[in-house]
């Protein structure tokens, strides 16, 4: 069996318990899980030699066996490349997209034995072809940040590593030739690595995106930086290191999450007040936005105007829909959740 799981399918994949083991090549090239067989490995030699093209052979009854498979997290109809349009079919369990010049082998990864997958950035092209845009950089973050979307984990996501960086799906994006791949490129420059949770990643795209989409225009910033305890701080800290959700170190201004998930109770919420005062000690202007903040359309717009104040942005609208447009990227967002 070769089957090359592709688009939705692909991404269903990076999602699902078996790709939560998946990292990040640091070194560039296909991502690796953390439990690498040595078939993997012969395997990903052969597709050197070979390239890409002797995967795309899907069968029916291949389709069925990797259906057969819960640890992948695939969903009917699975989405899989196919090379040639006379190979190219549909039914109730298949969904062929024919991808006539092959891909480069570095691009797919094997993630059973004969099933293969194309990598993060590459099934992040191809949604480019499929998808609204709210969505893709939504999709872009969790790919790029430490969480994947899991509708079976009571807060709806699980920890993971991350599996890219804006900087590779760009690069991926320009080395391609596939469907939604020059807008993959255009819009990974709204991209930040480091998003911890889907509503990190709310709040950093409502803030930074062009007003044309809904957002503030404010600068990016750094996502889950760690701020050091320096030598001579120690009396006015009681940790080495903290870690802001959105941080612009240049201005020493800091955004926090506050979610009702993690920090209710006395004792998180007085553990909250201190890390934000050692923030503070060490010369950081928090801002928390809490999640009835993020329903409320005025509420957010406070939050959005205190940062900019902060960073020294003049907020100037440039569209007479800008109310519309932010109010529908919030929806977008947080639909989900």
């Amino acid at each position: 069996m070769a089957i090359l799981l592709s688009h939705t399918s692909a991404l269903e994949f990076w999602r699902s318990p078996e790709g939560r083991l998946w990292r990040r090549n640091p070194q560039g090239g296909r991502p690796f899980s953390v439990r690498p067989s040595d078939k993997t490995r012969r395997t990903a030699l052969a597709l050197e030699s070979e390239g890409a093209l002797a995967l795309y052979s899907p069968s029916r009854r291949d389709v069925r066996d990797v259906l057969s498979r819960p640890y992948l997290g695939l969903s009917k109809p699975i989405h899989v490349l196919v090379p040639q349009r006379n190979r190219r079919y549909h039914s109730k369990l298949v969904i062929s997209h024919v991808q006539t010049t092959p891909l480069p082998a570095r691009y797919i990864v094997e993630v059973a034995p004969g099933i293969f997958a194309v990598t993060p950035e590459v099934c992040f092209a191809q949604l480019c072809s499929e998808l609204p845009t709210t969505k893709l950089l939504a999709i872009g973050f969790e790919l790029c940040g430490t969480y994947r979307i899991n509708p079976l984990d009571q807060i709806g996501f699980s920890k993971a590593e991350a599996l890219s960086t804006p900087a590779e799906i760009e690069k991926v994006a320009q080395s391609i030739t596939a469907r939604g791949a020059r807008r993959a490129e255009r819009l990974a420059k709204y991209l930040i690595s480091g998003s911890a949770s889907p509503m990190e990643t709310a709040i950093a795209l409502i803030l930074t995106l062009p007003v044309r989409y809904g957002g503030y225009s404010i600068p990016q910033p750094v996502m889950n930086m760690l701020v050091p305890v320096k030598a001579g701080q120690g009396r006015g800290a009681d940790k080495h290191y903290y870690r802001c959700d959105l941080a612009w170190p240049d201005r020493g201004v800091a955004a926090e999450y506050d979610s009702d998930a993690f920090h209710t109770g006395s004792d998180r919420i007085a553990a909250d007040a201190k890390r934000r005062n050692s923030l503070s000690y060490l010369g950081y202007h928090v801002i928390t936005v809490g999640r009835q903040q993020m329903k409320s359309e005025a509420a957010l717009n406070m939050v959005a105007v205190q940062i900019a104040k902060q960073l020294g942005v003049r907020l100037r609208p440039r569209s007479q829909n800008w109310a519309e447009s932010r109010k529908r990227l919030r929806d977008e967002l947080l639909s989900p959740f």
